[in-house]
């Protein structure tokens, strides 16, 4: 068992020693090492260029109407038989609703510093209409009769504007 030991100590001592004497190109498993190059990350998506879509939507629309005759809303519902005059003020407010369709086009260039310009334009077709309101009017010095009626009818919307960002 001495025997054992002290071949055992011998070795660890030999193998200990070769470690401590040869340096870091002598220590090599036979496969030489390759340098990793860190890969470049991906440039930013540049936003430079033209587009085009289509959107659809619902659209609410509210009008608000005040018609004014010498200082005063004067409409009438009805005349009696005796040919009174029955008046009523009247200051309806039209509220429609409906579809909306169209589409979109623009442009944006983005400049090296990762801010972006365009210009966009859009249209769509418009279905908002309404045309409730209809009364008649007798004059209050002529008592002359008029007839009167308000409508509120929107069929295309148009618009162009500029357009600035920052990509982040």
């Amino acid at each position: 068992m001495k025997k054992l030991t002290l071949t055992f100590a011998m070795l660890s001592l030999l193998a200990f020693g070769a470690f401590l004497y040869a340096g870091p190109e002598q220590i090599s498993s036979g496969k030489e090492m390759k340098q990793v190059m860190q890969s470049v990350p991906p440039p930013c998506p540049s936003w430079t260029g033209f587009y085009i879509g289509v959107f659809g939507g619902y659209k609410r629309g509210d009008a608000d109407v005040d018609t004014r005759f010498t200082g005063d809303d004067l409409f009438v519902t009805s005349v009696p038989a005796d040919g009174a005059v029955v008046t009523s003020r009247l200051s309806p407010d039209f509220g429609t609703d409906g579809l909306e369709a169209g589409g979109i086009i623009g442009f944006n260039y983005q400049l090296h510093s990762n801010w972006i310009f365009g210009l966009e334009a859009s249209g769509g077709k418009l279905w908002l209409r309404d045309s409730d309101v209809s009364a008649r009017f007798i004059g209050p010095d002529s008592g002359d009769e008029y007839h009167t009626s308000t409508s509120f009818d929107t069929n295309y919307l148009f618009t162009v504007g500029p357009r600035i960002g920052y990509a982040f």
